[in-house]
């Protein structure tokens, strides 16, 4: 995304400089004033979740009103249509870091954005993965500008087994910055 997006790709290095100003490399107490990378991380994973779908097995009888998931029944959750829903995300596939704003990420429906899972069995790693995605792009952004020849989300043909991701490559350039 930072790579189609060549304005938010310079918001992010403008940040990252800001930040780690003559720093060598990103350091540990940089990551929480990283709240732009952040955002844009969180609408990357809301587009394209690592694990596109999740299976649950249900502990017990669900009312859903019209119908109920009988105790035992496998359920699938299908994380990549419910981060594309418009009931939860008005303009859906469109590139929108701002939704991950703190007065807009309030109002987020709970359990509409789950990249790393939902409720008890939700990823143990995901504070971890988050400061591992901001330390690494940090780093990328500050050393490189990346381009794609994506020049749309529409473009980008999507394959999904366990992990989701682009059928035709990730179409990536990096050049070196000066």
């Amino acid at each position: 995304m930072l790579a189609i997006h060549q304005d938010i790709q310079e918001k992010v290095l403008d940040e990252v400089l800001q930040v780690k100003a003559d720093e060598e490399s990103v350091q540990l107490y940089h990551l929480p004033n990283l709240n732009y990378l952040e955002r844009i991380i969180k609408e990357t994973l809301r587009l394209f979740p690592v694990v596109p779908f999740l299976l649950r097995r249900a502990e017990g009888d669900i009312d859903l009103g019209e119908f109920t998931i009988q105790k035992d029944c496998s359920i699938a959750i299908n994380i990549f249509h419910l981060h594309r829903n418009e009931k939860y995300w008005p303009n859906a596939l469109k590139f929108d870091p701002d939704r991950f704003l703190p007065e807009r990420a309030a109002k987020i429906e709970p359990g509409s954005f789950i990249p790393f899972s939902h409720g008890p069995r939700n990823c143990i790693g995901m504070k971890f993965a988050m400061m591992e995605m901001k330390t690494i792009l940090a780093t990328v952004i500050r050393r490189y500008r990346l381009f794609s020849s994506y020049k749309n989300l529409e473009q980008i043909e999507l394959d999904s087994s366990i992990f989701l991701k682009p059928r035709h490559g990730y179409k990536l350039t990096l050049e070196l910055r000066n």
